[in-house]
């Protein structure tokens, strides 16, 4: 077995007593040798802390700072090109140019905490095989119609609680541009966008997003692509998803909000699958006839009558959304006719 000792060149100080001297010490270990120093100027005893800087996996290793003045720019590419899992603390990091994140990257914030602020006009570009995982993005530039919070020209990525909730004149034209397959969005949050969601190639998910958009929630071309659970909202002119020339696609269990204008545009009944046509969220304000429902999270479904006798409007033999959009409120009209003939306030 190898000799294992531990030599110290010098004296210990006594305790809390000054040091005004180094004393060097070497350890002899049954794999080596390490020298060690104490540094003069210390007191014994006293409490020495640890910074985080002394993670090689940590940005502020690398310089970052993250307190929304200093340009960390420079750190984000050492730290990228020194590890494959980067962990980004809290804190706003100024980018100045878009960051670029190798292949097999995976890059983790702490959601809201982490914010990644760019002038950039694409403020990240992946390669394959990465992982986002809870950062928040700000675009900080000054063009809002081609700018892109992320892009995909490889396949294999994985999105996961980003957020782009960037308010009125700070947020990319684009949310996610994906140009190439097999990219995944799950639990991301992207509000005041043109185009939330860009793909042009196959195989693409969105999976349990909210997107708010002034244009397009969701823009496809391609194939073979899966809408699952999201919420989409806009600004009374927005698309919901436009299907473009793309096949084989399944949407299902999505919202719409009454703010969206066309939920499904170019829609192909023998390629793409939906179950939600007539989806309403809530919040909503509807008009059937002449029965207004206002949708509201605490009670459910408020109802008033506009311009008509109560029993005229709902005893209307054809009920017909005048959203054409919204053909499941001609059922919660009905459902509450249902409950007013119950209770005895109008007739069968």
């Amino acid at each position: 077995m190898a000799n294992c000792s531990y030599s110290p060149n010098g004296t210990l100080p006594s305790d809390k007593e000054h040091i005004h001297a180094i004393r060097s010490n070497r350890l002899i270990t049954c794999h080596g040798s390490l020298n060690t120093a104490e540094i003069n100027n210390l007191t014994v005893n006293e409490t020495i802390l640890v910074p985080e800087i002394y993670d090689r996996d940590n940005v502020k290793y690398y310089g970052a700072v993250g307190d929304g003045v200093t340009d960390d720019t420079a750190a984000f590419v050492a730290a990228l090109a020194a590890t494959q899992c980067l962990e980004i603390p809290g804190g706003t990091y100024i980018l100045s140019s878009t960051l670029v994140i190798p292949t097999g990257t995976t890059m983790k914030g702490c959601a809201r905490g982490t914010v990644l602020k760019s002038s950039a006009d694409v403020i990240l570009q992946v390669q394959a095989a990465t992982s986002i995982l809870s950062v928040q993005l700000v675009y900080s530039g000054s063009n809002y119609t081609t700018s892109i919070g992320i892009k995909s020209d490889s396949t294999n990525n994985i999105f996961n609680s980003v957020l782009m909730n960037l308010g009125a004149g700070q947020y990319p034209a684009i949310g996610f541009q994906f140009n190439n397959g097999l990219n995944f969005a799950v639990n991301c949050y992207i509000v005041g966008v043109l185009i939330g969601v860009d793909a042009n190639l196959d195989q693409a998910s969105v999976v349990n997003c909210l997107i708010y958009s002034n244009a397009v929630c969701v823009s496809l071309s391609g194939t073979d692509y899966t809408l699952v659970g999201n919420t989409f909202a806009g600004d009374g002119s927005t698309t919901g998803v436009d299907f473009g020339s793309s096949t084989e696609c399944y949407a299902v269990a999505n919202t719409f909000n009454a703010t969206i204008s066309t939920l499904y545009a170019n829609k192909s009944a023998t390629t793409i699958t939906t179950d939600n046509a007539g989806r309403i969220d809530v919040g909503g304000s509807y008009q059937v006839d002449q029965v207004q429902v206002v949708t509201n999270r605490q009670t459910g479904y408020d109802v008033t009558f506009v311009g008509a006798n109560p029993a005229t409007a709902i005893n209307a033999t054809t009920i017909t959304a005048t959203d054409g959009n919204i053909q499941a409120l001609s059922s919660v009209v009905n459902a509450i006719k249902s409950s007013l003939i119950t209770h005895g306030l109008i007739g069968a």
